[in-house]
């Protein structure tokens, strides 16, 4: 998403609250038919934002007049989100939106992470015999199963048995992020071998991932993030 923000927010008096995308930006507008869509802020009038109406499938979503929706989107590589409210129904290619409470930072951090317990499964490419899988040839890949300690939308940490080595790259598999599993390609940052009768971890940065993957990646972290924040509220 476009990293581009404007003005400040006139509630912007909290340590969390977050300036409005800026024209140009590009935002994800989630709760319309259809699912979270993507689309681009036009202009900005004051605390009003004009917003190009979404498409999917190559035709408008209809947007009503008072119809609420949350804008995701990006301050300086840090998740923001606002929640709107349609002015009037969407018409010329645009729709006027006003937020309807102070914009905020999901997190300070760049990249927000959550903990969060997802199954698992890596392709790492074999480098010895041994770990060639049966019928293959050197460099084919061999799966290991793991478990997500903490994913945010640039990386995870994992739990798991035989950590792979630091710097090697690899394909991991999400499962539980939007019902089919989510591949991506991935390096290796940081291994910690298991200790006697534990647990070894590795962290891995995403690499090269589509606009599907950072779309579930951001959606699922915020949500988590909102039903953590919910719980330690006492509201769930």
């Amino acid at each position: 998403m476009g990293a581009a923000t404007g003005s400040s927010h006139h509630h912007a008096a909290g340590a969390d609250v977050a300036p409005l995308p800026a024209p140009g930006a590009e935002v994800w507008i989630a709760g319309l038919p259809g699912g979270s869509l993507p689309t681009v802020v036009i202009g900005l009038d004051g605390d009003v934002l004009r917003v190009d109406v979404p498409r999917l499938g190559g035709r408008h979503v209809p947007v009503k007049a008072g119809q609420e929706a949350v804008l995701l989107y990006r301050d300086r590589e840090v998740p923001c989100m606002a929640r709107v409210r349609a002015l009037a129904d969407a018409g010329g290619g645009e729709v006027p939106m006003l937020p309807v409470a102070a914009p905020e930072r999901i997190q300070r951090r760049q990249a927000v992470r959550v903990a969060v317990c997802l199954d698992v499964v890596l392709l790492v490419p074999s480098e010895t015999d041994a770990e060639v899988p049966m019928g293959g040839h050197l460099g084919d890949p061999y799966t290991v199963r793991a478990t997500t300690e903490n994913l945010s939308r640039t990386g995870v940490l994992l739990a798991l048995d035989a950590p792979p080595r630091a710097g090697g790259r690899l394909r991991v598999r999400l499962i539980g992020l939007d019902g089919a599993p989510v591949e991506l390609a991935a390096r290796v940052v940081r291994s910690s071998p298991a200790p006697r009768g534990g647990v070894g971890h590795c962290a891995l940065c995403f690499e090269d991932a589509g606009r599907r993957e950072r779309r579930l990646l951001t959606e699922f972290v915020m949500d988590r993030q909102r039903t953590l924040r919910r719980r330690e509220l006492g509201l769930d």
